[in-house]
């Protein structure tokens, strides 16, 4: 009778499964943001295609507000680079901004890189001001030689809820 260990093959399965997943999981993240996708009428006159745009705001506690943030543009002509850069603006003393991620993916949607924490730079708005304000400005700045490009943005700001209300209106 043939027996089978059932322990010593399991484990490649397994390790099989996970490799296939881990591969067709990048390929279609690869299809996902390629140039191609985009429809065509868009494209007619376009500079910039925008991919994504996502707002999401919740309730974290009884005077905080959450808002996730979700943006991708592609990049088409020289004339729209600037609609790949990321500025973003809050108050130091109500707001928190934080986790921000960043990914420029080449025209067929292959990741060409992540942006690091230090290409983020968080600013006075008010640079030269010489009074006190806390209004500050995050930013980066993204340049890929090779169009077109797609550039993924998310972040989290955390809202004090008198600043959500007042500055920015009820959710």
């Amino acid at each position: 009778m043939f027996k089978v260990n059932t322990k010593s093959s399991f484990i490649p399965v397994v390790f099989l499964i996970i490799l296939l997943i881990c591969i067709s999981s990048d390929d279609i993240a690869a299809e996902k943001y390629s140039v191609n996708n985009i429809k065509p009428e868009l494209l007619e006159d376009a500079s910039a295609v925008i991919r994504k745009n996502k707002r999401k705001i919740e309730t974290r506690r009884f005077n905080r507000i959450r808002e996730k943030r979700h943006f991708i543009v592609t990049i088409l002509t020289p004339a729209a680079i600037s609609q790949g850069n990321l500025f973003v603006n809050y108050k130091s003393s109500f707001s928190r901004i934080k986790n921000f991620e960043g990914i420029i993916y080449d025209r067929n949607g292959k990741k060409i890189r992540e942006l690091k924490r230090d290409e983020f730079t968080d600013r006075s708005l008010y640079q030269d001001f010489s009074v006190y304000e806390d209004s500050r400005l995050v930013k980066t700045e993204v340049y890929v030689p090779q169009m077109p490009y797609t550039v993924e943005y998310k972040y989290i700001i955390d809202h004090s809820e008198f600043y959500f209300n007042f500055f920015m209106g009820s959710p």
